[in-house]
């Protein structure tokens, strides 16, 4: 479950990151 936390945020970081 951890990990799935840790996939979702890296997820939303990277949309973050190209939405710049």
């Amino acid at each position: 479950v951890r990990q799935m936390c840790h996939h979702f945020r890296i997820k939303a970081f990277r949309i973050r990151d190209h939405s710049e």
